[in-house]
């Protein structure tokens, strides 16, 4: 039970992180338009609000600060 657990937040951890690195690149390099249908074709609205509502209240500041960029991103 433990090791499931484990392994489910370092999955979402991990993806989250991958999502909002590949995010941040593609928002730097090509603008707001192409980062927000880029995050469409990930089916990136689905895991970002799963994710809000499972695994936010244990991560640092830093790391709601970037998820709520990403909702912001997707929002405007």
């Amino acid at each position: 039970m433990f090791f499931n657990l484990f392994l489910e937040k370092y999955y979402f951890y991990n993806t989250y992180n991958t999502y909002f690195s590949e995010m941040k690149i593609y928002f730097d390099f090509f603008g707001k338009n192409k980062a927000r249908k880029r995050l469409k074709n990930l089916k990136f609205l689905e895991f970002l609000d799963y994710f809000w509502k499972t695994y936010t209240k244990k991560f640092k500041i830093q790391q709601i600060s970037s998820l709520l960029f990403l909702k912001k991103l997707i929002k405007s």
